[in-house]
């Protein structure tokens, strides 16, 4: 049975962030316009769902523009039609990401940090996200909390000094 890893110093974590995943839309949605949610969205994934089962194939960050305006640009376009070739029997979804800090002012940089860590931490060989996947370093102890629909991701996700129990 595995060690279960906890803070080595908890009241010391830097940066906590929840991040709350709305209902998975359909892929047609993505170069038209989005729901409610985009106006609160800071992350976004695109998810696919293969046999019963999810996985999250590229994470995203917007911060001075919406997810529908991100996604209509060619390189995301691009992106969807090539995971389509590559997987032709997965159904596919975007999902948008809410991010809440915990005693913290959002800023670009932080949005960053954390895209940085969600994309390391839930890289797989099928991914298309390159930027951050291969290594993640910060100079902050950070714990992400993922909420709503986490099928795809972990639940929680943590950089730091961690310690077994």
């Amino acid at each position: 049975m595995p060690d279960i890893l906890g803070w080595a110093h908890e009241k010391e974590i830097d940066l906590r962030a929840t991040i709350n995943w709305s209902t998975p839309l359909s892929e047609d949605m993505l170069p038209t316009g989005m729901s409610a949610d985009e106006d609160t969205a800071y992350f976004y994934a695109i998810v696919g769902r293969f046999e019963r089962e999810w996985q999250s194939y590229y994470i995203g960050m917007v911060y001075s523009q919406f997810v529908s305006t991100r996604h209509r640009n060619n390189d995301h376009l691009t992106r969807l039609k090539d995971l389509k070739s590559k997987h032709p029997d997965t159904v596919w979804h975007l999902t948008l990401g809410t991010l809440t800090l915990q005693d913290k002012r959002l800023n670009e940089g932080l949005v960053k940090k954390v895209e940085g860590l969600l994309i390391y931490s839930h890289w797989h060989d099928k991914c298309v996200s390159r930027t951050r996947s291969l290594r993640f370093s910060c100079d902050q102890s950070i714990q992400i909390s993922n909420t709503g629909f986490n099928e795809p991701f972990h639940k929680t996700v943590a950089y730091g000094a961690l310690v077994s129990g």
